[in-house]
């Protein structure tokens, strides 16, 4: 059974910098069950799940899904690229 995350908001990040994250929240679609983690162990739980748990963010109609990156030693979750900035993980509210 696949688990989809949406990514409501973000702790720690800066206008350029997906990596400074420091942790998700999110809601899992169709249960409406909210959880956070800290990125590390966010990234760990998509990589090793198979492809079974994906994340994305949603503003509105618009729709990004993320995937993971890897820079250094830093993993972190990234959106892909759409014709909006609202849907970008960087533009989440703060919890």
């Amino acid at each position: 059974m696949n688990t989809d995350l949406q990514i409501t908001h973000i702790r720690g990040g800066s206008n350029v910098d997906h990596h400074a994250i420091e942790a998700y929240q999110w809601i899992i679609v169709g249960t409406g069950q909210v959880g956070n983690g800290y990125r590390e162990d966010v990234v760990r739980m998509i990589r090793t799940s198979n492809g079974l748990i994906t994340a994305f963010v949603q503003v509105g109609d618009f729709r990004a899904d993320c995937e993971t990156r890897t820079i250094g030693q830093t993993s972190f979750l990234e959106t892909f690229p759409d014709s909006t900035n609202r849907d970008n993980l960087l533009s989440l509210p703060q919890f």
